[in-house]
């Protein structure tokens, strides 16, 4: 006798067929897709942290692990549209306090024992982050902003080798954010960069070292110091401006800094 009610699932799907006639399902994937040992994802929340159980999932954030005792703690839970993929062992992402991460893509291969870590106060608008080689790092301090389109790159990906020594010459040291800083649109921050705190980075510049002094705008390919003793706040121009001129009679610059800035990224 023919089975009149039949079922099958195909990947993240549930098929029945019911008198000849075939239903599908989705099935609602539960948890992360992690696979070796020792994985862990760890959520801090008013002092406590925890363990998210395998069916648990963070909304706006997908993680893939490939491998073992990757550790991944997590203080802030403002996520969209971002991704962690884990293709190592011994790698550990911290995540601060309050951040708001859109678009935060954080790649982990090549090699072990890599680190990235994010300070508290910190926004992205979609930032992508590459960490492929044993022992890379990444850290950001707090309170930083990300525009858009940004590449870090914290290694070349590939050995360059001098000819006539036989030596590897791009063995990557750690990659630094300071605290208070703004990564203008489409930056590329490469192999050996270094920032201090407060530190402004013009759109579609390329970073490739280590600088040494705070408060000041860097920009161009590569990138060089255009103007020093400056400071970034969050709020617009214009509104830096109304309340400076709302604060104790303090006069208005006819350039305020913000404007000179623009004005000579532009030129």
């Amino acid at each position: 006798m023919k089975k009149l009610i039949s079922w099958h699932k195909n990947i993240n799907y549930l098929v029945i067929k019911f008198f000849g006639i075939k239903f599908k399902f989705k099935i609602k994937e539960l948890g992360y897709a992690i696979s070796g040992e020792n994985n862990k994802i760890l959520l801090k929340e008013n002092g406590v942290t925890r363990e998210l159980k395998a069916s648990e999932k963070i909304d706006g954030l997908d993680i893939q692990i490939n491998g073992n005792n990757n550790h991944i703690t997590l203080e802030s839970k403002h996520f969209n549209n971002c991704s962690m993929l884990l293709q190592c062992s011994n790698a550990k992402i911290e995540i601060g306090d309050n951040c708001r991460l859109n678009g935060l893509h954080i790649s982990v291969a090549c090699g072990n024992f890599q680190k990235v870590k994010i300070g508290k106060n910190t926004t992205c608008f979609h930032t992508e982050v590459y960490l492929n080689e044993e022992n890379a790092s990444l850290e950001i301090g707090k309170d930083c902003m990300l525009s858009g389109n940004i590449v870090i790159w914290t290694t070349d990906g590939h050995a360059i080798i001098e000819k006539n020594t036989n030596k590897v010459i791009n063995q990557p040291i750690k990659t630094v954010i300071g605290e208070h800083c703004w990564i203008g649109y489409g930056a590329h921050l490469c192999k050996n960069t270094n920032l201090p705190n407060d530190v402004i980075v013009g759109a579609r510049s390329v970073v490739t070292k280590a600088f040494e002094d705070s408060n000041v705008v860097i920009a161009g390919n590569p990138a060089r110091i255009l103007k020093r003793n400056v400071q970034w706040e969050r709020d617009t121009a214009t509104n830096e401006i109304r309340k400076r001129s709302n604060a104790g009679g303090c006069r208005e610059r006819k350039n305020p800094s913000s404007r000179l800035v623009f004005n000579e990224l532009d030129d």
